[in-house]
């Protein structure tokens, strides 16, 4: 299979330069309390609330960050969301917000049910900070396709080759859910950096692929892992490449602060 000119890089990078209104701004673009009441009263299993946060996802990546990142007396449990993921059309910005949504709305709907499952069974119930989110690689030639995660070899392969060689923007929206307020407080994160890729012959694509880090990535690599020897960030942070809202973070930590 062919290589990407790299000629077509020079074509690229003007259109990024077209687009500062977002390329590597992190911004908050939604912060909304639903609604305010008091805290809620715990039952079930008595448990130090305080220090549990629940991770959404399979992620090994997000997790691995959260657990080098928050102090060691914060326990991260891990679990995805139960049910299929939906996704829209437009642009890829506006995608990843969608997802973003459903996730959301999904995830309120798995806390009560676990919650009333260890309430019924006198187990530990849920942790109450909740983070949800999506990542999702802008192919370089088209704002309206995503490259997300590769389901096989070839299209992993294939998502590899659409960014040999050039500039990407890697689009991370975060929520972060309390659920200790009688209805949930969420605060939504949406943040874009920018990406550039060597071009890649034909050895390090094998490796790449051989080396199976694309599995469970968006666009088919991992910045933190065998892709860091041939990518660079131009702009924006490199959590957000790795699965999170740079800002989301941030207040993550001043909650964990707080409680």
């Amino acid at each position: 299979m062919a290589l990407r000119n790299p000629s077509l890089h020079s074509l690229i990078k003007p259109i990024y330069k077209c687009r500062d209104s977002f390329i590597g701004v992190a911004h908050r673009f939604t912060t909304c309390q639903e609604a305010r009441g008091g805290h809620k009263r715990l039952h079930g299993v008595s448990v130090n609330m305080a220090r549990r946060i629940r991770l959404a996802s399979a992620s090994s990546r997000r997790m691995s960050w959260l657990t080098e990142n928050l102090p060691n007396s914060v326990e991260i449990n891990a679990k995805p969301l139960a049910g299929e993921e939906k996704t829209s059309e437009g642009e890829v910005s506006s995608q990843v917000a969608f997802v973003l949504e459903d996730k959301i709305s999904r995830a309120k709907i798995q806390y009560f049910l676990e919650k009333q499952n260890a309430l019924d069974n006198n187990s530990i119930i849920p942790p109450d900070i909740w983070i949800v989110g999506d990542t999702l690689v802008e192919d370089p030639n088209d704002v309206y396709t995503a490259l997300g995660q590769p389901v096989d070899e070839i299209s992993a392969l294939r998502m590899l080759l659409d960014i040999s060689g050039c500039r990407h923007l890697v689009w991370s929206a975060t929520a972060i859910i309390d659920f200790r307020l009688e209805q949930p407080r969420i605060d939504r994160f949406l943040e874009s950096s920018v990406v550039e890729f060597e071009t890649l012959d034909e050895q390090v694509l094998g490796n790449l692929i051989s080396s199976d880090s694309w599995r469970g990535k968006a666009g088919g690599y991992d910045m933190a892992g065998p892709a860091k020897s041939f990518s660079k960030l131009i702009e924006g942070e490199l959590v957000t490449v790795l699965g999170f809202s740079n800002e989301a973070m941030t207040h993550l930590r001043q909650i964990i602060l707080q409680i």
